[in-house]
């Protein structure tokens, strides 16, 4: 059952005590105007301006360097992944603005009152619009080392438009467990069967898919454990300009795939601390990103085959 909802059960919360159990009990929250308008425009302008220009591969959603992929109407599909990692140059207004917006003090309290600790921001991804995201638990993929305590935050930087890739959740779903990332559901040949399996469970429990209405500004909060994902425009000619992040608590550790625990390479930015993978700053990432750029076939190959292994 999908469901649209204009104004959500959960967007008048402004006590912190509420928005935590509203959270915890359904999966997520939704917060309204969290972040300045001025904010999310200076966003949007220096991502037309340094990004979309660019024309050289650049880490995206699916883990490896990719160069734009654009639809008819010129809107970025392949959503960047990491965009705080990108070099200084010709990013700096772009992941400047990036970061004030995941590190704003409004949205930092929110997810600091989620955890009950403080946090650190370990991934970002920018969306101008997609192909559809199937849907999934955060936790299969990347989560915090005890599971089920990452943070995810989807901030709708423009007015996203009701025809548009909305993004839903499934409330109540966080209350199950995923699926192990190993055996006939490990992400390395058998991700097609992990989404089927996903499928599965919100037709057996019945979960409602939720499409809360999102204008600039706003934020959806959700646990690593609820389902979600996005559906496909209704008008392909809309776009769903939106930043998203990922926090763990600061006293756990970083996982990958159930099982990877992942060094984190961290620093303060405006009062908050943020992982910076793969920063391509420094020498050793840039010559990773060499070798994945030449070698666009063999490298995903070699990596599938190594997860393979770990996640025996």
């Amino acid at each position: 059952m999908i469901t649209s909802t204009e104004s959500d059960p959960s967007c008048t919360l402004t006590d912190a005590t509420a928005i935590h159990a509203y959270y915890h009990k359904e999966g997520y929250v939704v917060l309204r105007r969290l972040i300045p308008a001025e904010l999310c425009d200076q966003t949007r302008l220096a991502f037309e301006q340094e990004v979309k220009t660019y024309s050289k591969p650049l880490y995206r959603w699916s883990t490896h360097p990719e160069r734009h992929v654009f639809d008819q109407y010129g809107h970025m599909l392949n959503a960047l992944l990491n965009i705080h990692s990108l070099a200084d140059t010709p990013f700096s207004h772009f992941k400047t603005a990036v970061l004030s917006i995941l590190t704003h003090k409004n949205l930092y309290e929110v997810v600091r009152t989620l955890l009950g600790e403080e946090a650190i921001l370990v991934q970002t991804m920018y969306f101008e619009s997609n192909r559809v995201t199937p849907a999934h638990q955060d936790t299969y993929y990347m989560d915090s080392s005890v599971l089920g305590r990452m943070v995810g935050a989807w901030i709708a930087v423009e007015d996203i438009h009701p025809d548009a890739e909305q993004f839903y959740i499934c409330p109540g779903s966080q209350t199950l467990d995923p699926p192990q990332n190993a055996g006939q559901f490990d992400i390395a040949f058998h991700h097609a069967q992990y989404k089927a399996f996903i499928e599965e469970m919100i037709a057996t429990y019945k979960f409602e898919r939720r499409t809360p209405f999102m204008q600039k500004g706003d934020v959806i909060f959700w646990t690593a454990k609820t389902i979600h994902g996005s559906l496909a425009a209704r008008d392909p000619s809309a776009r769903r300009s939106s930043l998203t992040g990922h926090f763990i608590p600061a006293s756990k550790g970083l996982l990958h795939l159930q099982k990877i625990q992942r060094r984190l390479d961290v620093r303060c930015v405006n009062g908050v601390f943020v992982h910076f993978p793969k920063d391509q700053t420094k020498v050793k990432n840039w010559v990773m990103y060499s070798i994945e750029t030449h070698f666009p076939r063999l490298f995903p190959l070699l990596k599938r085959v190594a997860i393979k292994a770990v996640l025996k």
